[in-house]
């Protein structure tokens, strides 16, 4: 173990071989108490201080997760700058970086040590279905801004990239336990097995129910408890001196009131499952890792007065990445990948729709001097669409309408100047694709009739990808005086191409098809954001910490649709984000007693509301959400090593986010043992 902590540490120093880019492969502990700042290798490839990314990240260590007092990752993420949380239920947050979020939030690309956890069926994260416990997660990432071409697949307003503890390095068990008011329940149980100094498994399991939030009349007929089950297994194995490899099995079920992407209230449940295998090898050539992974998810929803459905979609993903150096002070990577994704069309059965994604990616990251380095990428995606099966008598596309192929390319740019030791500098340029998802493309596949006439809902194969091009500056400063730093950023972004769910007649069906309406995806234009967000946190003697952070942004629209005043499209993002955030947090740690107490005010802004769903148009109101402001707290006191014990209050203040139900408070007592 001491030859792969030495060897990593060389890497820091630019002296020697780099290791792998999947969290799996590093012994983050090791690195962090050398180094005394977190460390990731998500961003290049090869292990890194914080303080050196290129891209701007924040680290969410498992301590802040710990204290945040949060029973899922929606809720700890909530506390950050840029971070826009809209709880639509107990079970079902959507969230978004700078703006842009609506229901089904397909803008963030969310991994667990480097697999994909973002459904490609609707293009979502559901995060009741990320199959890890809070306690086995030693860091979470946040990587803001269009990634794509260092990150991947649809990273284009950002990146959550989560690391578990690594069965390999880190012997972590535990057992955790809350319950409270409102029926809340839930645990999760983490073990690891030790296999001599050469392997490690890790199991983990564990759920959660409760009563849900009060619902209104348009979702009552979905009023649900929310539940979630998972199960995961991780493992990773020296095989050989310069050979490491490793697999994960996950399964997840989960079940919630949702909105669809047009303001549908909708009852869902979603099982997932997993399986991934990846070996990494040292070799004369760089380091060498080889990734493969299954993801499987089956999702059933009920729609009011169109019944029953589901969709199945199978995800394979296969990857090959080569990390090498050249010189002292040149890292490359380049990296080949096959995606396949496809769905069964749903409600209307009898037909699949699927794609294959031919993608290459490659990096370079230079350092000039100790103080300079200059981080490049570029990635492209050849995207190939099918569908296959039977075609409803009427509609406006053939399969031979689906023989369509897309290519978008992806880059960054960041150059990255330590000033001072304590003043670092970072500017940068990058541009992601947010490519259709499934169902937009035509896994929606719909069909009714209004007085006799035909209408329904259908997916589009003529949809292009969304560019996104981001131009940013941030300045962070380490600043002794309050035992802490400052950071900085402000940031210009530019969408394109972008889509929504809208009403169309006439020319989209042909002439002979008497038609009332179809609603589907379609390309309503391009929107602009500019933001600034500012954070400064520091701690007392060792005892108190406290931090504050400011979020400013505003979008302007360019919208080709709505023009007339009626409101058919399901997307306004101009009005339906808050203009200001800010987030105060206060802690205390002294002995065995530690007390924590978070705050959120949140500007008011718009939101539409579907009130005319399966008719002649598709219309909305909007409904104002107005300021509101949140508060957490905690309390708790460690008994013995290992054991601790608290009450966490969640989401005191009752308030309204979306135009679901209110957002309710908690009264939950906890039960953490570590060992």
């Amino acid at each position: 173990m001491a030859r792969v902590a030495v060897s990593v540490a060389l890497v820091l120093t630019g002296m020697g071989v780099a290791s792998t880019a999947f969290g799996q492969a590093v012994d983050y502990g090791a690195l962090e108490e050398l180094f005394g700042e977190p460390v990731t290798t998500s961003a290049t490839g090869k292990p890194q201080r914080k303080s050196d990314v290129p891209v701007t990240m924040e680290i969410i260590t498992a301590d802040d997760i710990r204290r945040s007092g949060a029973t899922d990752i929606p809720g700890v993420l909530r506390h950050h700058a840029g971070v826009d949380v809209w709880r639509w239920s107990l079970g079902n947050a959507d969230v978004a970086f700078r703006g842009y979020n609506q229901p089904m939030s397909p803008r963030i690309l969310t991994l667990v040590n480097g697999r994909q956890v973002y459904l490609d069926f609707y293009g979502l994260t559901r995060w009741s279905n990320v199959p890890v416990a809070l306690e086995e997660i030693r860091q979470i990432e946040v990587i803001k801004g269009p990634n794509s071409a260092l990150y991947g697949f649809n990273a284009v307003s950002g990146v959550i990239n989560i690391v578990t503890y690594n069965p390999l390095f880190d012997d972590k068990t535990s057992l955790a336990l809350r319950g409270g008011t409102e029926q809340y329940g839930d645990g999760s149980a983490v073990v690891t097995q030790k296999i001599g100094d050469f392997g490690g498994i890790r199991l983990s399991a564990g759920g959660f129910h409760s009563d849900d939030y009060a619902v209104d009349d348009q979702e009552e007929p979905f009023e649900t408890s929310p539940l979630r089950h998972w199960v995961s297994v991780d493992s990773l194995f020296q095989v050989a001196d310069h050979v490491q490899a490793g697999a994960e099995l996950t399964n997840t079920k989960s079940k919630q009131l949702d909105y669809l992407i047009n303001f549908e209230p909708i009852s869902m449940i979603i099982r997932t499952s997993s399986a991934k295998a990846h070996v990494a090898a040292e070799t004369g050539i760089g380091l060498v890792t080889a990734t493969g992974y299954l993801n499987h998810t089956r999702a059933e929803f009920a729609i009011e007065g169109a019944g029953r459905a589901q969709w199945i979609n199978n995800l394979s993903v296969f990857k090959v990445e080569d990390l090498f150096k050249i010189g002292a002070n040149d890292s490359f990577r380049i990296a080949p990948e096959f995606r396949h994704s496809t769905i069964d069309t749903a409600p209307v059965e009898g037909a699949t729709v699927s794609y294959d994604v031919y993608a290459a990616s490659a990096m370079w990251d230079h350092v000039f001097s100790k103080d300079v380095s200059w981080n490049n990428a570029g990635r492209v995606d050849h995207l190939r669409l099918n569908r296959d099966g039977e075609v409803i008598a009427g509609f406006p596309f053939s399969n031979d309408d689906y023989d369509e192929d897309l290519t978008a390319f992806s880059f960054s740019s960041g150059l990255t100047y330590k000033a001072t030791d304590e003043d670092t500098l970072r500017f940068s340029i990058s541009r992601g694709h947010l490519l259709p998802s499934l169902a937009e493309f035509g896994g929606l596949n719909a069909s009714f009739t209004i007085g006799g006439l035909a209408a329904g809902s259908t997916g589009n194969p003529g949809l292009s990808a969304s560019p996104v091009t981001n131009y940013e500056a941030s300045y962070s400063r380490d600043v002794e005086q309050i035992d802490g730093e400052a950071i900085l950023s402000a940031f210009y972004q530019k969408s394109k191409s972008l889509r929504a769910f809208s009403t169309t007649t006439g020319d989209f069906f042909p002439a002979q098809f008497p038609v009332l309406g179809v609603a589907s995806v379609n390309e309503i234009g391009s929107s602009q954001l500019f933001g600034l967000e500012a954070t400064l946190r520091g701690t007392v003697d060792g005892k108190w910490t406290w931090g504050v952070n400011y979020t400013y942004q505003h979008i302007r629209d360019s919208f080709n649709v709505n023009q007339a005043g009626a409101i058919t499209h399901g997307v306004d993002f101009e009005d339906s984000i808050p203009n200001h955030k800010v987030g105060l947090h206060g802690g205390y740690k002294q002995g065995p007693w530690e007390a924590d107490v978070f705050v959120n005010v949140v500007s008011g802004y718009d939101m539409l509301r579907l009130v005319s769903p399966r008719t002649l148009t598709v219309a909305y109101t909007v409904e104002r959400i107005p300021t509101y402001t949140t508060f957490s707290a905690r309390l708790a006191y460690q008994p013995v090593d290992g054991v601790t014990v608290g009450v966490t209050g969640q989401e005191l203040l009752s308030h309204k986010e979306t135009i679901g139900g209110k957002v309710e408070g908690r009264i939950l007592a906890t039960l953490d043992i570590r060992m």
